[in-house]
């Protein structure tokens, strides 16, 4: 895809108030009844001659004469040209999606059949910042959409070939227009006609569901579920970081929808791409879900998402690569699989979180693929007690996971060493930390991690990060008991028993 074309009304902008404002106006000052706004909807799409004939009476169009109707019509057009944008708004993200689509490389323009004057007044009210190569609306020496003679021009006149191109709109006058043109027909579902007309005309229709905040919860979770039921996708694309993949794998899970799941992290950490879970919050505790269902038909790697990540996220996200490897080579259920992945991935990671936090972007797509072997990894070994802390104390505390997850490894590598030593000591030789025996690579493994931690700006106990020592303290008893039914523990190497959990406390908690 070379370019982007766009119909204006109902598609950049909600024009809706202001043109049914308008022929109301003419109306009203006629002695004609009124139309709701809501109304408009049906009437609006074929340029203001039309719309004003469909909001008249049909007994004032049927007698006519044609000059009353003209004049009506430009009554109308002189009054919304005069009040052109009054409640007009851009609908929420058009303004920073045409950007990242400019930011790709994406020529764009817009046709309307709105008249040009009008078109060329609204464009860089309200798009100031976005550098459209033509635009254009309706002209007397100029057939209106659905005809393709104006959007042929106007790809011809910016170099691209009609095969090359998207027309979007929200009305199957736009769809029939891309047919025409020999366009791929896109259309929106936010517009005045809704999704039902474009699919029917045969558009590649979408809903966005954005707002998705860290932790998201029970009741996120349900909203999106409902859009999702209503629009009724053929595809569920997630996009961004373990939030996202989250909420979009309980939408999913939940709507009982059969359209496949494309997941396109733009973090390095959560490996959610791959994995059969996800975790929603409700109140102060985190629900992880575990289902086969839960795992995306596929998922896309793209290292030039990760350019405008910063340093923080960087270090969070990449611990999160580093427990999910450690966890999942020292899993109960562990397999030579998943072994291999995830000492893969935790020696990549080691080796490349540093330059990335750094900035040097060269690495970014190998820590990236890290995230995702790790994913694999634990998705078919399991996790373990780190994890099942970092669900209790990021519910109740509010503290990033990745986070969480630097802060309580080295400390849980200490209290599973019993059961995990050789294992741990491999990890450690494969990333480059040595030691000869065991005890001394294990050794060498949590200073590492500590060192790593330290190098990376990550606090180094849960006091640092926001955690009261107080508060942990009083909530002990809580603490524990929702750590012990989280089903992480299940694939600890150890059995997670009470002691064990109070000591990775005591370990993290700083200040006590």
């Amino acid at each position: 895809m070379k370019a982007c074309f766009f119909d204006l009304d109902g598609t950049l902008l909600d024009t809706l108030a202001d043109i049914g404002g308008a022929c109301n106006a003419v109306l009203a000052a006629h002695g004609y009844p009124v139309h709701p706004v809501g109304a408009y909807r049906q009437m609006v799409g074929n340029g203001f001659p039309i719309l004003m004939r469909r909001a008249l009476p049909a007994s004032v169009v049927a007698q006519g004469p044609q000059e009353r109707l003209d004049a009506l019509t430009e009554e109308g057009r002189a009054y919304y040209a005069a009040h052109l944008s009054i409640h007009t708004t851009p609908y929420p993200g058009l303004v920073a999606a045409l950007a990242r689509l400019q930011d790709a490389g994406l020529r764009l323009a817009v046709l309307s059949n709105k008249p040009e004057d009008l078109t060329c007044a609204l464009v860089p009210l309200h798009f100031p910042g976005i550098r459209f190569d033509a635009v254009h609306g309706g002209r007397h020496d100029a057939p209106l959409k659905p005809d393709p003679t104006v959007l042929l021009q106007m790809a011809a006149s910016m170099g691209v070939a009609p095969q090359d191109c998207a027309y979007v709109g929200d009305s199957d006058v736009d769809m029939m227009t891309a047919r025409n043109a020999g366009m791929t027909a896109v259309g929106v579902a936010w517009g005045f006609r809704g999704a039902a007309e474009v699919r029917a005309a045969g558009a590649e229709s979408w809903e966005i569901f954005d707002g998705v905040q860290p932790d998201p919860s029970v009741e996120l979770a349900a909203r999106g579920t409902a859009r999702l039921r209503a629009f009724g996708p053929d595809l569920l694309i997630a996009l961004g970081g373990g939030s996202a993949m989250d909420s979009a794998k309980a939408m999913a899970y939940f709507s009982g929808t059969d359209a496949p799941l494309a997941a396109i992290p733009t973090t390095s950490g959560s490996g959610s791409e791959v994995t059969d879970f996800a975790v929603l919050t409700h109140g102060q505790t985190k629900y992880p879900l575990v289902d086969k269902r839960l795992q995306p038909a596929l998922a896309i790697l793209d290292s030039d998402l990760l350019d405008e990540l910063p340093p923080g996220l960087i270090a969070d996200t990449g611990f999160d690569v580093l427990t999910h490897a450690v966890e999942g080579y020292t899993a109960s259920n562990a397999g030579t699989i998943p072994d291999l992945l995830a000492q893969d991935a935790f020696r990549t990671a080691f080796a490349c979180l540093p330059a990335s936090y750094a900035g040097d972007r060269s690495v970014r797509l190998r820590l990236h693929m890290a995230s995702t072997l790790a994913g694999i990894a634990f998705s078919r070994s399991g996790l373990g007690l780190c994890h099942a802390m970092a669900h209790v104390l990021g519910g109740r505390f509010h503290i990033p996971h990745g986070r969480l997850n630097a802060i309580l490894l080295p400390a849980v590598i200490s209290g599973n060493a019993p059961a995990a030593q050789a294992k741990y000591a491999r990890l450690a030789r494969a990333a480059g930390l040595g030691g000869s025996a065991d005890t001394v690579a294990l050794r060498n493994l949590k200073n590492g991690l500590i060192r790593l931690r330290k190098d990376l700006g990550l606090p180094q106990t849960l006091s640092q990060a926001g955690a009261p020592p107080a508060q942990v303290w009083a909530a002990t008893g809580e603490i524990v008991e929702a750590v012990l039914a989280d089903p992480c523990c299940k694939t600890n190497p150890v059995p997670v028993e009470d002691y064990l959990v109070r000591r990775v406390l005591e370990e993290v908690t700083g200040n006590f």
